[in-house]
């Protein structure tokens, strides 16, 4: 109709202008969403890598907690062992007797039974350790 000659009426004319620029914005529009889906599926995959990136991470970080839970559970009976052995001995370790070994093996968790005590006390001298642990130590 545009290549013909013929006079187009106001009415013809503003149709066409009407289907173009209908044409148009759908193109816009159209267009607009091609690159809408093609930024997501790009941040799609970023986030799938930085995914992969992190669960190699977390694997890392795992076996390293791993490995420090072993360590510190070695250092742990490597510390009972020492202050059972003095606490059999009956050796003082920092000048607070034999209170402080109790004191230490309590803060590793552990309890400290009547037999761990040094055979040269007396039953009135194990009593006496222990409440004057407890004295100190109320929580215990």
């Amino acid at each position: 109709m545009l290549f013909t000659t013929q006079r187009l009426s106001v009415q013809q004319f503003n149709q066409l202008n009407v289907i173009s620029a209908g044409d148009i914005i759908f193109q816009l529009e159209k267009h607009k969403r091609e690159v809408e889906w093609s930024q997501r599926k790009l941040r799609k995959d970023e986030l799938r890598k930085q995914v992969h990136d992190n669960a190699a991470r977390i694997e890392k970080l795992g076996a390293k907690i791993k490995s420090l839970k072993h360590e510190i559970k070695n250092i742990k009976d490597t510390q009972l062992e020492y202050y059972s052995a003095k606490l059999r001995e009956g050796t003082d370790v920092r000048q607070e007797g034999l209170i402080w070994v109790i004191k230490a093996i309590w803060c590793l968790g552990f309890s400290v039974p009547v037999s761990k005590m040094p055979q040269f006390l007396d039953k009135q001298a194990i009593e006496f350790l222990f409440k004057a642990f407890r004295r100190f130590h109320p929580s215990r």
